[in-house]
């Protein structure tokens, strides 16, 4: 199975990196091909700009990894929409959709993902302190995309993985963002059992 995974660096495996990213645990593991196609920092509408400029999903997902059709794509954002204050709820659930609604043109069977909450003390200690970033209003709308995107599912057609539910219980980070390596194999395990 190929499965194309885009997204931030929640999707790219911040701070160590693809191979220990969930896409790469999934592929060491199951055998599957995992194109991970995270980018560190970005917001959801530059991620499907991305995906627009370097047609991902153009002829199945053939032009990125192998030159066989994807039969997944993955989509995880709106951490750094709303960590950035660079749009709302409404604008991330619109991004997403954009993204649903192509790759289903192309024949991908697309499957949206919902990020975890972050740790707000950690998170302060570790990132932004002084730019005044409100830790508990990004939560909020994690929490509120949340809903959204499981409102939205059954009307666009697309699978729905809620990593933020899944990942609630370990609640363990490296910066109050990202998970640690335990948290990525987590992170792996659910998406694994819902793919």
């Amino acid at each position: 199975m190929k499965i194309i995974c885009v997204g931030d660096s929640l999707t790219y495996g911040y701070p160590f990196g693809e191979k220990y990213s969930w896409t790469g645990i999934i592929s060491g593991k199951k055998g599957w091909e995992m194109v991970n196609l995270g980018v560190n920092g970005e917001s959801s509408g530059e991620i499907l700009q991305r995906v627009r400029k370097h047609e991902y999903f153009k002829n199945g997902g053939s032009k990125i990894g192998s030159e066989k059709k994807a039969d997944k794509v993955t989509i995880m954002c709106g951490s750094n929409d709303f960590v950035y204050d660079l749009g709302g709820v409404n604008d991330v659930l619109a991004n997403t959709l954009q993204m649903v609604l192509m790759a289903k043109e192309e024949g991908i069977r697309p499957v949206v993902m919902i990020p975890a909450l972050c740790e707000p003390a950690q998170a302060r200690e570790a990132w932004m302190d002084g730019l005044g970033v409100d830790y508990e209003k990004v939560n909020s709308q994690l929490l509120a995309l949340g809903k959204e995107l499981k409102a939205a599912k059954d009307r666009f057609d697309f699978e729905l993985i809620d990593i933020q539910t899944g990942y609630e219980k370990y609640h363990k980070y490296v910066d109050g963002l990202h998970p640690t390596k335990e948290g990525y194999e987590l992170i792996a395990q659910i998406v694994k059992e819902e793919l």
